[in-house]
């Protein structure tokens, strides 16, 4: 038997940020957090307000792009990229940064 043929088709995908703004008067820093393998933009928000300090910053929780089912099929978590095709996932992030 041969080989199964691949084909790339082109697809748009939407990101998922959280933006949390301090009550304090500005200016207000920025910090930005992107997420470990397998957890979401709320699990890393929180990790982001345990930083001493962070309540006067603006704090911005960044969640990857391929989602998928939590262990417990409980929750919503996320990774960034594979291997595979993995020249075509960054031409994708890419262009939703240019056209987003």
């Amino acid at each position: 038997m041969s080989e199964p043929i691949v084909r790339i088709i082109q697809t748009p995908t939407h990101g998922r940020f959280l933006i949390e703004r301090p009550s304090t008067s500005p200016p207000h820093p920025l910090l930005v957090g992107f997420h470990g393998y397998g957890e979401n933009a709320e699990r890393h928000l929180d990790q982001l307000r345990r930083i001493p300090g962070a309540d006067r910053w603006t704090r911005v929780s960044v969640q990857g792009l391929h989602r998928f089912y939590g262990t417990k099929m409980e929750e919503v978590v996320a990774s960034w990229m594979t291997r595979q095709d993995r020249e075509q996932a960054i031409a994708d992030a890419l262009d939703v940064e240019r056209t987003g």
